[in-house]
């Protein structure tokens, strides 16, 4: 009898970890949204298929801007799914890759503040720069941020580092140098 329920047991269990069971996370709850509240994001999503977009954010094809407003469908430790106008992306989140909880990244790239109020202490200029996802030398660690989104916290594991290293594609990294708090150079992939 004991080995039968072991068995059962043992089966069940990896029945689990073969079908990806993942556990809901609840958006608004995540942001502590009051209500009547909104959501926007935090910085620009680059994507070129919004219904399987890389959490890297591999700076190719079409970016949702920052400051968009957002609507949460569903989150799981696996996939973070939602809407903004009529358009619905879906973000494929990978732990592993990504050094952080689903919720963590969540906070990341979602914010409770209207873009007024995040790039209030940004330059006109470089607000336009954010908004189009340029960067250029003399912007600052935030600026970057806010165009880019944040860096892998896998490649990059302190943003205090002199330098932040994102993806062009899934093959292709290019890093962003600063000097102090400021952009010094940014190189790009040797491919």
């Amino acid at each position: 009898m004991y080995l039968k329920k072991l068995f059962v047991f043992c089966a069940a269990a990896t029945a689990a970890l073969l079908t990806g069971c993942a556990r809901d996370v609840v958006i608004p709850e995540v942001m502590q949204l009051p209500v009547d509240g909104k959501i926007y994001t935090r910085c620009n999503i680059w994507f070129t298929n919004p219904e399987d977009i890389s959490c890297l954010n591999y700076q190719e094809g079409r970016i949702l801007p920052i400051g968009s407003e957002i609507v949460p469908v569903s989150a799981t430790e696996k996939e973070i799914v939602f809407t903004s106008g009529d358009v619905e992306y879906t973000i494929n989140f990978d732990a592993d890759e990504m050094m952080i909880p689903v919720e963590s990244y969540i906070e990341r790239i979602f914010t409770l503040e209207p873009v007024d109020v995040l790039l209030a202490d940004v330059s006109p200029e470089n607000q336009a720069r954010i908004k189009s996802g340029a960067v250029i030398p003399g912007m600052s660690r935030d600026e970057v941020i806010f165009a880019f989104g944040y860096p892998a916290a896998g490649r990059t594991p302190n943003l205090s580092n002199t330098s932040y290293l994102y993806y062009q594609s899934k093959d292709r990294t290019f890093r962003v140098v600063f000097s102090g708090d400021e952009v010094r150079n940014i190189i790009p992939p040797l491919n």
